[in-house]
Formats: C-alpha cells, structure tokens, sequence
C-alpha cells in the first residue's frame, strides 16, 4: 500500500503527482526545468485553491514565480503581484505551513515592497514552524545581513547550510 504524506491526504490524485514531484530549491541557478517546475505548481495549485492541502503548491508556486522575476526569466507586468497573491492565498488555505510563512516573507522584498519588517516577521514564523526549511533560514540570513545584522545572519546562514549543504 502507498503511504502518503498528511499534508497530500485528501488531494486529488492528479493534484499529489504534480506536488510530489520534486520542488526547486530556491535560488539554485534556474533553466528550463524551472519553468516547467512554476508550470507543475501552477496546475496543482488550481486544482483547488482553498483546501489547507493544497497550500504547499501555491506556496512553491509564489517560490518559482518570484525565482522566474528575480533571475529575469519572466519580467512582464503582474508576475510578482501573482506570487504575491499566491503566497498569501497558501498563508491562508494554511497558516501553520512554515514554508507557506517563507513565501510570503520573502515577497516583502522581492517583490518591491521593501517592507523588512513584516518580511522578518513571517521568516521567524517560517522558522518556528518548519525549523528545518533550509530556504527560510537563507532568506532571513540575506535579509539581516542586508539591515547590517551580521552575526545574527551569519548564525542563519550556518543554520541553512547545515540543513541543506547545497543551499
């Protein structure tokens, strides 16, 4: 028998092939399987936007739109707004999802807000809820280091590095 992970419970099956599929991890150097990795999550993320299930896709959504923007594969207008809206859509469907709290922090700065204290504020909350995301130590490492909190970011990035070596 097939065991699958609580937070696929209840997804369509179409809905667990597209999440189950390997996300990107961000800010790695992106090609064209990025492109059909946003594709992926865009599908699965439509399926049924509302269900606390499928708030892992909309948030690797916002990630891979965001990545798209930020590496300059896709600067048309709305694109981040899109991640954005993405982001906030997987806060909502479910709030205790760390990795949905990294989304949406990183968005803050990304996508032109320059808002570093709400964007800190949903790290932190990323981080106290999926202490092992990798990603969302990196991205309050840049943050504080940007804000010239550099030991605090060196201790984030340290913290990154040993939960995802690649990072």
């Amino acid at each position: 028998d097939l065991v699958v992970p609580h937070r696929l419970a209840g997804i369509r099956v179409e809905g667990q092939d597209l999440l189950l599929q390997p996300r990107a991890a961000p800010d790695r150097a992106l090609d064209v399987d990025t492109v059909a990795h946003h594709d992926r999550r865009r599908a699965a993320a439509a399926l049924d936007p509302h269900r606390p299930s499928y708030a892992p896709a909309l948030s690797g959504l916002a990630d891979a739109l965001t990545q798209l923007t930020v590496y300059g594969f896709d600067t048309s207008p709305g694109v981040i707004e899109r991640a954005r809206e993405a982001a906030q859509a997987a806060v909502r469907a479910d709030p205790l999802l760390g990795e949905a709290h990294a989304s949406l922090g990183r968005q803050q700065v990304a996508g032109g807000t320059w808002d570093w204290e709400e964007e800190e504020r949903h790290l932190k909350r990323a981080i106290e809820l999926s202490p092992g995301y990798a990603p969302a130590h990196m991205w309050r490492a840049e943050i504080l280091m940007a804000r010239g909190r550099v030991p605090e970011g060196s201790a984030e990035i340290q913290r990154a590095l040993e939960l995802d070596p690649f990072s």
